[in-house]
């Protein structure tokens, strides 16, 4: 299976992701954004591991910016 990329869904600030290696699974909260002071969760959409990030802390990211990459659980 392919990789799944989880992107953002609106113009915010990254204020966690969490860091590569790191096993998730399905509705498991993998980055939370703020904008203008209110904070949202990203969830992740299935099982795997984080595969890479494309963000960091602090970052300010566009909509549908690339967050993250997840690697199905093998």
């Amino acid at each position: 299976a392919a990789r799944v990329t989880i992107t953002a869904p609106h113009v915010a600030t990254v204020a966690w992701i969490l860091a590569p290696g790191t096993p998730v699974g399905a509705g498991t909260v993998v980055a939370r954004l703020d904008l203008l002071g209110e904070t949202v969760e990203v969830s992740s959409a299935g099982a795997g591991v984080v595969a890479e990030c494309h963000v960091a802390d602090g970052d300010f990211v566009e909509f549908e910016t690339v967050l993250l990459a997840i690697s199905p659980a093998s």
